[in-house]
Order: C-alpha cells, then sequence, then structure tokens
C-alpha cells in the first residue's frame, strides 16, 4: 500500500524533518514497528506518504501533517561544547542515571533536536545538533567523507621513529577495520591524518582527522596502537570549527556556517560520485543515484550555489587576465598580432621579444586550524 512513491515522500524523510531522529534511525524505527500510517502499522522500506493527507504516529503520538506550500520548515542547528561524562542520545537506557546532552540544551524554539553523530562518554568537544535530516545525513554518511579533527594527549613522548610507526600502525588497524566492515572484500580506505602538535612533560599533543566514520573510537585506535589515552577532544567538523562557546555551553549556528557545511559536504560528495559514476560505467554497471536536494547542491542549481559560482568564475577570470598582462612580451615594433591561431601542420618562427623571466610559483601554504578559545596545552601536574 506504502510502496508507491507517487504518494509523495519518503516516510523516514518525513519523520526525520520532523524532528523524530536522523533519518538512519527512522529507518530503524520504522523496521522495529514503532511507526503507524493511517492507523496501519509499517514495517517494510521503502516506504512513501502523502505528508498533506496521511497521520503518522510514533509511539502513540501523532506527528503534525505538512501542507504542500509549507514543505520547507525552519530548522535549526545548535553547537554544543560537550563535557566529559555526558551520553550522547536522547535518553538514557533504562537503570542508568546518566546526563544526557539533551539536559545541557534548553532552545527557545521548542524544536526536538538530535545529535549529528556520536562522541563517547570521556570525550569533550563539538558536537551538532539539529533538525535537519538531511544536513545529519551528509555530515554522518561515510560516503560523504566530511572530515573530523581532534586533539588527543598520549601519556608517552614521541620522536621520529615511533611518530612514524605510530601513523603505520594506525593505517593498518584503520584497513583491518574497513575490511571487517566489508565483509572481508577489497576496500578504498581514506588515509588517517595525524599531527604532532605539541611535546612535554612526558606527553604529547596529537591532532587526527579521521574522514570516514566506520563507529571508529580514537581512544582505541590509539591504545591498539600502543598508545597511554589521557583525553580527547573533538574541535572541528569539515569547516565547523570550536568557537564561541564555553564547556557545557551551546549556541545556535550562523547562517555562514550552514552554508559551509552544506558546501563542503556536497563538495566531497561531487568528487566521490562523479569517480563513482566514472567507475560503474568503465565495468558496465548503471550510475548510481543521488538525492534531489544533493544532485541539486553539486549541480550548483541552488541561488547560493549560482552566486558561489559567479563568484569564482569572476575571481578566476580576473587573475588570469591580470597574469597574462603581466607576464606577456611585448610585441615588435611594426609587428601585427596574429588574429587566429596557426595551424599545427605549419611550424612557425616567433618572432624576437625581448627576455621575460618565467613567473616565480605560488607560495604554497600550509592551513592551520583558526583559534578557538586559545590553544589546548599540556597542562602541569597540580601541586608543581
Amino acid at each position: 500500500m506504502f510502496k508507491d512513491a507517487s504518494r509523495g515522500e519518503r516516510l523516514q524523510r518525513f519523520l526525520a524533518d520532523s524532528g523524530i531522529a536522523s533519518r538512519r534511525a527512522c529507518e530503524d524505527l520504522i523496521r522495529e514497528g514503532r511507526i503507524t500510517v493511517n492507523g496501519i502499522k509499517v514495517t517494510d522500506l521503502p516506504a512513501f506518504i502523502n505528508p498533506a493527507e496521511d497521520h503518522v504516529v510514533f509511539d502513540g503520538r501523532g506527528i503534525p501533517k505538512r501542507g504542500g506550500t509549507d514543505a520547507k520548515q525552519r530548522h535549526e542547528y545548535v553547537m554544543l561544547y560537550k563535557p566529559e561524562r555526558t551520553l550522547v542520545a536522547t535518553r538514557d537506557e533504562p537503570g542508568l542515571d546518566r546526563r544526557t546532552v539533551m539536559e545541557l540544551i534548553n532552545h527557545p524554539s521548542g524544536s526536538r533536536l538530535f545529535p549529528v553523530g556520536r562522541l563517547d562518554y570521556e570525550t569533550t568537544g563539538l558536537l551538532l545538533l539539529t533538525t535537519d535530516g538531511d544536513l545529519t545525513n551528509l555530515l554522518t554518511h561515510p560516503k560523504f567523507g566530511v572530515p573530523k579533527t581532534y586533539e588527543v594527549i598520549v601519556k608517552d613522548t614521541l620522536d621520529a621513529g615511533a611518530f612514524a610507526e605510530l601513523r603505520h600502525s594506525l593505517r593498518k588497524l584503520e584497513k583491518q577495520a574497513a575490511k571487517r566492515s566489508a565483509g572481508g572484500g577489497p576496500v578504498e580506505v581514506s588515509p588517517i591524518e595525524i599531527e604532532l602538535v605539541q611535546q612535554k612533560m612526558g606527553k604529547s599533543l596529537l591532532r587526527v582527522t579521521l574522514k570516514e566514520s566506520r563507529n571508529r573510537e580514537i581512544r582505541q585506535m590509539l591504545a591498539a596502537a600502543g598508545l597511554t589515552v589521557q583525553a580527547v577532544e573533538r574541535v572541528a567538523i569539515g569547516p565547523l570549527i570550536l568557537t564561541g562557546v564555553r564547556l557545557g555551553f551551546w549556541r545556535d549556528l550562523e547562517k555562514a556556517e550552514v552554508r559551509s557545511l552544506y558546501k563542503a559536504a556536497t563538495a566531497s560528495a561531487s568528487g566521490r560520485v562523479s569517480q563513482g559514476l566514472r567507475r560503474e560505467t568503465e565495468d558496465g554497471e548503471p550510475a548510481r543515484a543521488v538525492s534531489r536536494r544533493v544532485a541539486k547542491a553539486i549541480a550548483g542549481t541552488s541561488r547560493q550555489g549560482q552566486r558561489d559560482q559567479r563568484r569564482a568564475e569572476g575571481s578566476r577570470r580576473a587573475k588570469v587576465e591580470k597574469s597574462a598582462a603581466e607576464s606577456a612580451p611585448s610585441l615588435v615594433q611594426g609587428a601585427r598580432p596574429a588574429t587566429k591561431p596557426a595551424s599545427r601542420s605549419v611550424q612557425q618562427t616567433p618572432s624576437p621579444s625581448p627576455a621575460v623571466p618565467p613567473p616565480s610559483p605560488p607560495k604554497v601554504v600550509k592551513p592551520t586550524l583558526p583559534a578557538r578559545r586559545g590553544p589546548r596545552t599540556i597542562a602541569p601536574p597540580k601541586g608543581s
């Protein structure tokens, strides 16, 4: 009954946009039989509904209908500086009285926020909460590869040889974890980026960037590599930096920050989808399909995307014209500039012109994370 795609919207997307949970979590709720549509329990996917007419109920609670003209609702985006010993979940398991991140946020909109991804119980740092199921899917699904950056303090000092061995060990562990998740088949794994930031008093501060999440735990991976982990803090999700908020507090994201997250995720998706389409075409298999919203962002057909493209194109054209004007040799007196390119079959001798030095290569600057609340340092022991 609900298999007809012409009914309108996928049930899990409707639930996610209504603030029930992330899209993948909503799929689990449907399979568990906790969703009814017009009094009928839905357990099979895909399932499609008409948001303006069908009555959807989750655990006995009705979800408001959404008219066709008001299909685009306002979403909320919150940055939380998660403290340690706090559970990233909407509620704890029965019998366990642990504090959850939802207890730290009392948003004035009254919207039901849900966490984007996870941080373990002891890890501190940046956690994003939202009502936007599309953004949640872009930031958490492995195929989009949005990087997450962590700062880690370990109770070890690392020389050059030990640091190189650590990078090799982490790469090997990641390949093993990827093969297990893929059922033992060949997989392509993005490298783990690790940087040694500081060493002091027998401790080391590392910055680790993960581009794919397969339920990996930083603590477990570093412990398996032979290091003793003291503290882990997430400092960035893609271009979003942990800044402007104190430990245990939250703030709303700026519009520019939300756009940057969408842009980073869709840019990564564009590269991965184009590679996938190329690979599948060579194999003779049908190409993958992407959601309309992601495809629209990738193609740059949104208004913001079109403005960004025009801005970038104008900047690129200005740089090319400036470079050509600076590096072009002056014409010999009496010579006439060519009005059309010469034929490839005719070899022409270039007219003499003053020697022009080659342009200097561009200076490469290694990007660094902007300061958020002052650089993290290794604190001296108490009493010293």
